[in-house]
């Protein structure tokens, strides 16, 4: 939602109104991510995706409907057996899809201009949409009401929640508008450029943190967000909160445990550092020396990486995505998967 926001604002700001489509609820193996989302501009353009196929082209023409007569629609499908023969699905489940409609109106753009203002702000913000023939917009801002767009402010305790509260005409959707998932990599070697990358083709922000200003290279790294040189015995600020994950992949293991010293008891959703377990015991009882806080240190997945025979950089780099991607869905395999096996220590 986050990086759909600005443009949704552009099309509007040119008189244009806009339908986005958001996965609300999906049962089964299904192709799309569980928010997944599809924005339908009034000239049939498309921008995102939420599976394609049978399934897409059936909330496109909600969509399209919709952005004629207004409103928002809540659709239920299911995709089983009869239909992957007869219909051209090939999975199967059910998944919820809403789809609503932004009018080219000066309220409707001020809302959402102010909606992108909050982007760069800290806290939790909330997108709340009507579901039902009386469309509305409302702001939740760390949990109170902020830029309403046709609601009040006696709305539903329940919003301070997330996904479809309430009933019929008396129904919201709760949209938490959150940043692009960041991973910082501290390493630009061959390593950490094809953790980097992978982790940009799942759509994470990427930034490459190094202290060897030579291995920073623009066009050995299109896909990332910043190029950074640093120093690092002295990191500069970073946002190491729940959005951020980071991974230790420096050119030694001497400055590898001077940046864990320094992120170790950060709010990172994943911190993850690559060596062997050998490595993890040997730093355990460095920092156990120190005084550091231990329960913070066995979070640490070293060995990173779901453990899949990985020896090449580019074996490696899939690994660790792949365990990045459990951590964020909440994914079974996330638990145990950091102390799984030996790592291999490519370096740069």
């Amino acid at each position: 939602m986050y990086s759909l926001l600005p443009r949704m604002l552009a099309v509007l700001s040119e008189g244009q109104p806009v339908a986005l489509a958001t996965v609300v609820s999906r049962r089964g193996s299904l192709p799309m991510a569980s928010d997944a989302k599809l924005l339908v501009l009034a000239d049939g353009t498309i921008e995102g995706t939420i599976g394609g196929g049978c399934l897409e082209a059936e909330v496109y023409a909600t969509a399209t409907k919709l952005l004629r007569e207004g409103g928002a629609s809540v659709d239920e499908f299911h995709l089983n057996e009869v239909e992957a023969g007869t219909g051209g699905h090939v999975c199967g489940g059910t998944v919820v899809v809403l789809t609503r409609v932004f009018q080219a109106q000066p309220d409707t753009v001020a809302f959402l201009e102010h909606a992108v203002a909050l982007l760069g702000m800290t806290g939790e913000v909330s997108l709340v949409s009507r579901v039902g023939p009386a469309a509305g917009h409302a702001l939740i801002v760390d949990g109170r009401v902020d830029g309403e767009l046709g609601l009040t402010s006696e709305l539903s305790p329940a919003l301070s929640g997330a996904g479809l509260v309430g009933e019929g005409d008396d129904a919201w959707f709760v949209e938490p508008v959150r940043e692009r998932p960041l991973l910082i990599v501290f390493g630009a070697g061959h390593c950490g450029v094809a953790i980097g990358a992978a982790a940009a083709a799942a759509g994470q922000r990427v930034w490459m943190l190094e202290d060897r200003p030579a291995f920073l290279v623009a066009e050995n790294m299109p896909w990332a967000s910043r190029l950074q040189q640093v120093d690092f015995a002295a990191l500069p600020p970073l946002p190491l909160d729940a959005n951020t994950s980071l991974a230790i992949v420096t050119r030694g293991h001497e400055h590898d445990l001077v940046v864990l010293r320094q992120v170790l008891d950060s709010e990172a959703r994943y911190l993850g550092m690559i060596g062997s377990r050998r490595k993890r015991e040997l730093f355990r009882r460095i920092l156990r020396d120190e005084d550091r806080d231990l329960e913070a240190f066995d979070r640490v997945r070293s060995p990173m990486g779901l453990d899949i025979g990985a020896e090449t950089p580019a074996e490696i780099a899939v690994s660790v995505v792949a365990e990045l991607v459990a951590v964020r869905r909440g994914a079974v395999a996330a638990e145990n998967a950091g102390l799984s096996g030996e790592a291999t220590t490519v370096r740069a």
